[in-house]
């Protein structure tokens, strides 16, 4: 026993430990509008980013920032003050590419994309359209919600595995059933909080390799990532995925038993493309190639 403590105690001496943690609330905003924030914190930042946006249309209508503490105040004062610019982009395809056109240069505070994504990420996951929600949609069964969700959100067609044209005859046979609440599709009579999503990420730095983590659980979904790199060569050695809960059990965990095909991978310019072609698309999960690469980059970060 005193072996192994030792062993214990002489890893976590040589291990360097980041962490990086994002908290993003949806709530309601009257009828019609969105507050959203998203909160990132880790050694080098405590920075919140607020936004009022159109249900509706994904529109952002108002934005401001605060950064709380950081050890690169200075050369973020600009960029935090040019969120207010920001009114009028709409949540969606091209997001990045607008927002780093009206903050300018955001080198050593890249935090403040992160969060920006992170609202976009969770305001996406509520599927509110003008298509009355059914009142017993908690009833339904897999292949009920999907084409409920087709006639409510059809931009969604072929974005994941559940999307994918056709995948619901296979439901039956793989045992398929839902896990979504219905408030996800629309609001509640009176309610206030639409959707929370936690994320806490993990870079464990050690004398021969590279450890990254993370961890997202929200109101749909439970999932973590773990990849463990060459130091040197920045090449993934191994790598494992779980989804703990997710709106379709039984197909939602396919794409996680792809992950392996990233061994041998570097973590290199490209590696962003592999991973989208590899674990994304129809036959893939969304969530999955945003963990992976969310570790990414804040190991390229730090």
């Amino acid at each position: 026993m005193t072996d192994e403590r030792d062993a214990v105690m002489n890893d976590l001496h040589v291990e360097t430990i980041s962490r990086r943690i994002l908290d993003t609330t949806v709530k309601m905003a009257g009828r019609d509008h969105l507050w959203v924030e998203s909160v990132v914190m880790d050694q080098r930042c405590d920075f919140a980013f607020e936004s009022v946006v159109r249900l509706d249309t994904k529109e952002i209508i108002r934005a401001r920032g605060e950064l709380k503490a950081g050890l690169h105040t200075a050369s973020c004062e600009q960029p935090i003050e040019n969120l207010s610019n920001l009114a009028g982009i709409v949540l969606g395809p091209g997001l990045i590419r607008q927002v780093v056109k009206v903050l300018g240069s955001c080198d050593g505070c890249g935090f403040i994309l992160d969060a920006i994504v992170e609202s976009a990420r969770a305001v996406k996951q509520l599927n509110d359209s003008p298509i009355e929600v059914p009142k017993d949609l908690h009833t339904f069964g897999a292949v009920a919600l999907k084409n409920f969700e087709m006639r409510a959100r059809p931009d969604l067609a072929n974005t994941c595995v559940p999307y994918r044209d056709g995948i619901e005859e296979t439901f039956v046979e793989r045992g398929v059933y839902p896990a979504v609440r219905a408030d996800i599709y629309g609001p509640r009579p009176g309610q206030v909080n639409r959707f929370r999503r936690d994320k806490i990420i993990e870079i464990r730095i050690r004398e021969d390799d590279l450890h990254l983590n993370e961890y997202m659980c929200d109101d749909s979904h439970e999932m973590k990532v773990d990849l463990h790199l060459d130091k040197k060569a920045k090449r993934v050695l191994d790598i494992e995925t779980q989804a703990f809960r997710a709106p379709y059990r039984n197909i939602c965990e396919l794409p996680f038993t792809k992950s392996k095909e990233l061994i041998g991978s570097t973590i290199d310019s490209e590696f962003g493309s592999r991973v989208r072609t590899r674990l994304g698309g129809p036959s893939g999960c969304t969530h999955l190639v945003d963990m992976i690469l969310d570790t990414t980059r804040y190991l390229n970060a730090g």
